[in-house]
């Protein structure tokens, strides 16, 4: 069984996944110039959570 968006607005771009997930990777990339050194203990943690639960997703959606 295929499960079917529910929301529209998150469907892939007119190039498909491979497209999306590109122009995902391009945003995630533009983070390493980042000055880290500046960033709050609590933002630092806060996005070492987010980066862990990308990676989870993007593991899920590997293993689809």
């Amino acid at each position: 069984m295929i499960s079917q968006p529910h929301d529209l607005d998150c469907t892939p771009a007119a190039g498909g996944v491979p497209t999306e997930l590109a122009q995902i990777r391009g945003v995630v990339r533009g983070l390493t110039d980042t000055l880290w050194a500046a960033r709050t203990t609590n933002e630092l943690m806060d996005t070492i959570t987010e980066i862990e639960a990308l990676k989870s997703t993007l593991d899920g959606l590997d293993l689809v």
